[in-house]
C-alpha cells in the first residue's frame, strides 16, 4: 500500500525534474534548436509529434531551411553514444525528409 504510493511520488517527481531540467536545457536555445531537442530526448518515450511536425513544418519555409539543417547537424553530431537520442534524431530526420523539405535534410544536390 504506501510503499507503492511513494514509488508512484518518486516516478511523478522524477519526471517533474526531468522536464525541469530540459527547460534549463533548452532555456538559451530558439524555437527550431528548442524543438529539435525535445523531440530527440534521451527518455523512453516516443517524441511528442507536435515538436516533430513543428520541425517537418520548418524545413518547408525557405527562409528556415538553414536553421533546420543546422539545428539537425548539431543533433546528429552531439547525440553520441545514447542509443535513445540516437534513435530519436534518425526518427527526426526520416520525418523531416518524407513529410517536410528534404533538401533540409539531404542538401540540394542530394535531394534532386
Amino acid at each position: 500500500g504506501q510503499e507503492a504510493a511513494r514509488g508512484g511520488e518518486r516516478t511523478v517527481m522524477a519526471g517533474r525534474l526531468a522536464a525541469g531540467l530540459r527547460n534549463l536545457q533548452t532555456a538559451a536555445m530558439d524555437e527550431i534548436s528548442t524543438a529539435v531537442f525535445k523531440a530527440t530526448t534521451d527518455d523512453l518515450f516516443e517524441p511528442k509529434e507536435k515538436h516533430v511536425v513543428a520541425v517537418a513544418r520548418w524545413s518547408c519555409e525557405p527562409e528556415l531551411q538553414e536553421q533546420v539543417a543546422s539545428a539537425l547537424a548539431k543533433r546528429v553530431s552531439t547525440c553520441g553514444a545514447r542509443p535513445v537520442t540516437t534513435a530519436k534524431t534518425l526518427f527526426l530526420l526520416h520525418r523531416v525528409a518524407t513529410t517536410g523539405e528534404p533538401e533540409a535534410v539531404l542538401g540540394p544536390s542530394v535531394a534532386e
